[in-house]
C-alpha cells in the first residue's frame, strides 16, 4: 500500500488546510449581515448571503468563497437549508462555525408540511437507533467483495479462464463501489475521519480511483439531484441531453436507442478522464501516482483485455443503476428547483426499483433511492424496512412516490430519453434555422 501513502497524507493535509480557510469566512459573532461592510441586501447577490439551519441563521457571505462544495451553497442563499445540510454534514460540524451565527434574533423561515413531517420522521429514526453503526452487516459486505476479488485472481492463474476472471473482478468492483459509497456517507462507523479513511482505501487501493473527486462530485449531487446548474451527474450532454438548454443536436432524438450500447461504456471512459484530470488540476500527485500504479500493475498482472472486460462489466452495472435511479426522472432548471422544498425536490428527481433481496444486493440497496437521498447517513440495511413509512409520508401530501420493478423502470428511462431527446433535437433545429 506504500504507493498510496503520499495521497493519504495529502488528503488529510489538504482537508485541514481547507477547514482553516473556511474558518476565516463570515462576520464576527453577532455581526448583523445587514450591517456587514459592502452588503447590498439584495437576494441572490454574493454580498449578503445567509442561510438558515434548524432555525438559526448563519452569515455565509465570505464563507461561500471557500466553500469546498463550490457555488452550490449559493442556491440556499436566504433559504432554510436544514434538510440539505444535514443530509451530508453532521450537527457537530456547526460548532466550528458558531462565529457565523447572526446574533440578531430573527423569525425562523416558514417550512412546508412535508418538511415538518420529514423532520419528525428523521428524529424518530434517530431515537430508534437506525443511525447506529451496523458492523456485522458491513463486515459481511466487505468479506463478499474481497472474496470476489481474490476469486478472480485464483480463476485467472489456476485455470487461465481470463474472461470468467474478468467478469468476477467486474462484479467485485461493483461491490467495492457500494462499500466506498457507504464509507463516503459515514454509514459504516459513523466516525467522519475513520469512514473517510476507509473510503479512501477502498476507492484508491482496490479500485484505482480518486476518492477526493468522488466526494466533491457526489455531495453536490446529493444536495440538488437532477438540478441542471448544480448536479454534475447529469452533465451528460451533448451525447445525452434532457432539456433544451443543454448542448445537443439531431442525434439526441435517437439517444434512447444508443444509450443501452454506448451509455455505460462511455460513462466509464469519461469517469476515468475526470478522475485523472481532477488529480492533475488540483495537484493531488499522490492520488495521481496511486492511480497510475494501480492500473499499471493491473495491466502487467492480467493484461489489457482482462482490464477492458472488467471495466465494461463494472461500468454497465454501475452506470445502469445510476441511470435508472435518476435519468428516468425530471431534470429541473434552477427556476423550477426554486419552487420546491428540498424533500419534494428529492421525490421528484429519484425513483425506487423493487425486486427483493437480490436487487438489494445488486444495487447496493440504492434501489431504495428515495430513502437513500432523504437519509444518506443511515446504514442502507434499513432502507427497505422504512420505505413503507416514507411512501406514506409522501403520498399523504400528494407527492408522487415513484417505485417500480426493474423492467418497467428501464422502460421509463428509455421513454424519458426518447421524449427529452426529441425535444432537444427540435429545439436545436429551430434555433439553427432562426440564426
Amino acid at each position: 500500500a506504500f504507493p498510496f501513502s503520499p495521497s493519504l497524507y495529502h488528503v488529510f493535509w489538504d482537508s485541514k488546510r481547507r477547514w482553516i480557510q473556511m474558518g476565516k469566512g463570515g462576520n464576527r459573532v453577532g455581526e448583523d449581515p445587514k450591517l456587514a461592510k459592502g452588503a447590498k441586501g439584495k437576494k441572490g447577490t454574493p454580498d449578503n448571503m445567509w442561510l438558515e439551519i434548524e432555525g438559526k441563521r448563519y452569515d455565509v457571505t465570505n464563507f461561500a468563497k471557500v466553500h469546498p462544495g463550490g457555488h452550490v451553497i449559493e442556491y440556499f442563499n436566504q433559504k432554510d437549508a436544514t434538510e440539505a445540510y444535514l443530509s451530508i454534514h453532521s450537527r457537530e460540524l456547526l460548532e466550528k462555525y458558531k462565529h457565523l451565527l447572526v446574533k440578531e434574533k430573527t423569525e425562523p423561515l416558514p417550512v412546508t408540511r412535508i418538511q415538518q413531517k420529514f423532520r419528525a420522521l428523521e428524529e424518530k429514526y434517530r431515537k430508534e437507533g437506525l443511525y447506529e453503526p451496523q458492523p456485522f452487516f458491513f463486515f459481511w459486505q466487505l468479506a463478499v467483495a474481497i472474496t470476489l476479488f481474490f476469486t478472480a485472481i485464483y480463476v485467472f492463474w489456476a485455470y487461465n479462464a481470463w474472461w470468467t476472471s474478468a467478469f468476477i473482478m467486474g462484479v467485485s468492483q461493483v461491490q467495492f463501489g457500494w462499500l466506498m459509497h457507504d464509507f463516503g456517507h459515514r454509514q459504516v462507523t459513523c466516525n467522519s475521519k475513520l469512514d473517510r479513511t476507509l473510503n479512501f482505501i477502498v476507492m484508491n487501493c482496490f479500485q484505482g480511483g480518486n476518492a477526493e473527486w468522488w466526494t466533491s462530485k457526489h455531495n453536490r449531487h446529493h444536495l440538488l439531484p437532477n438540478t441542471l446548474e448544480h448536479d454534475p451527474d447529469i452533465h451528460t450532454d451533448p451525447l445525452f441531453s434532457f432539456v433544451a438548454s443543454m448542448k445537443g443536436g439531431f442525434w439526441n432524438k435517437y439517444q434512447h436507442l444508443y444509450f443501452p450500447i454506448l451509455g455505460p461504456p462511455i460513462g466509464v471512459i469519461f469517469m476515468a478522464y475526470l478522475v485523472f484530470r481532477h488529480s492533475i488540476n488540483h495537484k493531488y500527485w499522490g492520488i495521481f501516482l496511486g492511480m497510475v500504479v494501480f492500473n499499471s500493475v493491473y495491466f502487467a498482472f492480467f493484461g489489457f483485455l482482462h482490464y477492458v472486460v472488467m471495466r465494461v462489466v463494472h461500468g454497465i452495472w454501475f452506470q445502469s443503476v445510476v441511470a435508472v435511479n435518476h435519468f428516468a426522472e425530471t431534470v429541473l432548471t434552477r427556476e423550477e428547483a426554486d419552487k420546491l422544498d428540498w424533500v419534494t425536490l428529492v421525490a421528484r428527481t429519484t425513483m425506487n426499483v423493487t425486486g427483493g433481496s437480490f436487487m438489494d444486493w445488486a444495487f447496493g440497496h440504492l434501489n431504495y433511492q428515495i430513502e437513500h437521498h432523504l437519509f444518506p447517513q443511515m446504514p442502507r440495511i434499513h432502507y427497505g424496512p422504512i420505505s413503507g413509512e416514507v411512501r406514506e409520508m409522501m403520498e399523504s401530501e400528494g407527492i408522487k412516490y415513484d417505485t417500480r420493478p426493474l423492467v418497467p423502470a428501464f422502460s421509463k428511462l428509455l421513454g424519458h430519453l426518447a421524449s427529452s431527446g426529441k425535444m432537444v433535437a427540435q429545439a436545436k433545429a429551430y434555433r439553427k434555422k432562426s440564426e
